[in-house]
């Protein structure tokens, strides 16, 4: 009878395997590129570019997904008891200090990441400061031990089941003491072979060999598919790295901020190679025509004001620029779209201050331009 719980058990075993070398793989990659690049900015490391190529936010999406696999290993294997939980307060005081200074850096990390979808930075800091401070001295004992602890839990699986069935050694013993009598069943050669097929074919566990011919298929199955998606998933990301260093090569704006606004508000423009206004037609566009009040503009950064008499409704955005040398030639960004809304969703009305609720109505506003106008909280 196949025993669907032990291929279960080897196919989360394979999975865990997995999880933990991509995720391994992926955390000394950015290490050594990183470490390398600040050490020895001339050696030439493959995809390097590519890294260096996604923002904040989308490496620290990469790193999640690693963080996120390598946790899951983390938590199999505290159940299984191949590791031990480890709390940074049982460290030296020299490794507390590691541990401590790695935290808060991998917490002000991801928190600026964060901070594009809800500004709150420094609750952000402290919950994963804690975070990684709690995780990372047992992570790093899963990575000290390395696929030792993966192979070990595939052998106990094979040695656990073929130890309820004992009977195989005893037919073994039955199969070579029939093979001892056809030995001393007579000289004729041929007769001898033929019983001895047919004690075997007889004595034999053929449902043994079809119970390992499903396990080897079925897994190796199993394994193609996962690797084959992992596989995908991988060239997926990085054709996306690829794709944002050409963005990054180019004209582009890749963030309006915020993406809801209304009039007489300031928006900031995100991206790359704006440069300098150097030529009368370097431009900020919109489907009104030129943006005049403009604030800010560098190589990465836009800041304009939103003309009064923009309606409400959604307003195309994009910067048109000339080579220096070629005054006719023109280069034109990607467009992004910005939408208007009533001034009055931010702002109280004449109404609002008759209403008994005002100061309720006054705060509600001004929690909205803090959070969707990204206004301080006293203007």
């Amino acid at each position: 009878m196949i025993n669907y719980n032990l291929y279960i058990k080897i196919l989360r075993e394979f999975v865990l395997l997995l999880l933990w070398l991509i995720s391994g793989a992926f955390f000394l990659y950015v290490t050594l590129v990183y470490l390398l690049d600040f050490l020895i900015p001339e050696i030439q490391i493959p995809s390097k570019e590519l890294l260096f190529a996604l923002t904040i936010r989308q490496l620290s999406a990469y790193l999640g997904v690693a963080f996120t696999f390598a946790v899951v290993c983390m938590f199999f294997k505290l159940l299984q008891k191949k590791i031990k939980l480890i709390f940074f307060f049982e460290l030296a005081k020299e490794e507390i200090l590691i541990y401590v200074f790695t935290s808060i850096f991998l917490g002000h990390f991801f928190a600026n990441s964060l901070t594009d979808i809800l500004n709150i930075y420094y609750v952000y800091l402290i919950f994963l400061s804690l975070f990684f401070l709690v995780i990372l001295p047992t992570l790093t004992e899963l990575y000290r031990k390395g696929g030792i602890i993966f192979f070990e839990e595939f052998i106990s699986y094979f040695t656990s089941y073929y130890d309820k069935k004992r009977d195989f050694d005893l037919n073994s013993t039955k199969l070579l003491t029939s093979y001892e009598n056809i030995k001393r069943f007579g000289n004729n050669t041929s007769q001898n072979i033929a019983v001895f097929f047919k004690t075997f074919k007889n004595k034999i566990h053929w449902h043994r060999l079809s119970e390992a011919f499903f396990y080897v298929s079925l897994s190796f199955l199993s394994i193609l598919i996962i690797t084959l998606i992992s596989g995908f998933l991988i060239l997926k990301s990085y054709q996306f790295a690829k794709k944002q260093k050409q963005i990054k090569d180019s004209l582009s704006i890749i963030k309006i901020d915020p993406s809801t606004s209304t009039v007489a508000e300031k928006v900031i423009l995100k991206g790359y190679n704006f440069g300098q206004r150097e030529n009368v037609g370097d431009k900020l566009m919109s489907n009104y025509g030129k943006i005049d009040d403009i604030k800010l503009w560098i190589n990465n950064q836009i800041e304009f004001v939103v003309p009064l008499h923009w309606k409400e409704g959604n307003v195309i955005i994009w910067i048109e620029k000339q080579k220096n040398d070629e005054l006719s030639k023109l280069i034109i960004s990607n467009s992004v779209e910005l939408s208007l809304v009533s001034r009055w969703n931010y702002y109280p009305t004449l109404e609002d201050k008759e209403n008994d609720r005002y100061f309720l109505i006054r705060l509600v506003k001004k929690f909205k331009r803090y959070f969707y106008l990204h206004k301080g909280i006293l203007e």
